[in-house]
C-alpha cells in the first residue's frame, strides 16, 4: 500500500509510483524477506471520477501485473511475492452502506481502529498459510495441497470474520 497517499498529496501518477514500489519489493526480497503486496483500496476523500481515483485504479493494475510476473523463487519453488486483494465488503467504500463507511473511515481517508483491525486480519489471513513450518514455505508442509497454492494472498479464511 506504500505510495497511496502520494497519489493525492503529491499528484504523482501510478507510472511514477510503481517503480518505487518495485524498488522496495526488490530490496525486501534481496534481504530474504517475502513480500505481501496489497493494491490500494478506495477512500472517501476523492471522488470516483477524480484523476487521483483513476491513478489508484491504474496503480492497482500495475501492482497485480508485476506480482503475477514474478518467478517462483522462494523455498520449495514458491513465490516470494504475493498479492492480497482486500474484500470489498470491508474496503470497497463506495459500495458499502454509510454506517459501515463511518465504522471503517472516520476522517474520509484513514482507517478507524476497527478498519485497521480488519486490515490486520486480512494480512494475517494472507500470510499465515505461508508461515514457515519445519523451515519450509511449502503449502504441503502446512497440510494443504500444492494445487491450492497461488500468487494470490487469498485463502479460504479471508472474509470469514
Amino acid at each position: 500500500m506504500a505510495g497511496v497517499n502520494d497519489l493525492g498529496a503529491g499528484n504523482y501518477t501510478a507510472a511514477a509510483i510503481m517503480p518505487k514500489l518495485v524498488e522496495a519489493y526488490r530490496l525486501a526480497t534481496a534481504s530474504g524477506a517475502n513480500v505481501l503486496a496489497i493494491p490500494p483500496f478506495p477512500n472517501r476523500f476523492v471522488s470516483r471520477s477524480s484523476k487521483n481515483e483513476q491513478q489508484r485504479l491504474e496503480l492497482a493494475v500495475l501492482m497485480r501485473n508485476w506480482v503475477a510476473a514474478q518467478p517462483a523463487a522462494g523455498d520449495c519453488g514458491q513465490p516470494r511475492v504475493y498479492l492480497a486483494e482486500l474484500p470489498s465488503f470491508w474496503f470497497g467504500f463506495w459500495s458499502m452502506p454509510p454506517e459501515r463507511r463511518a465504522e471503517m473511515q472516520d476522517d474520509l481517508l484513514h482507517l478507524t481502529e476497527k478498519g485497521y483491525d480488519m486490515l490486520a486480519w486480512q494480512i494475517f489471513n494472507a500470510i499465515s498459510p505461508r508461515v514457515p513450518l519445519r523451515g519450509c514455505l511449502c503449502p504441503t508442509a502446512a497440510g494443504s495441497s500444492s494445487s491450492s497454492s497461488s500468487r494470490s494472498g487469498s485463502s479460504n479464511r479471508i472474509g470469514m470474520l
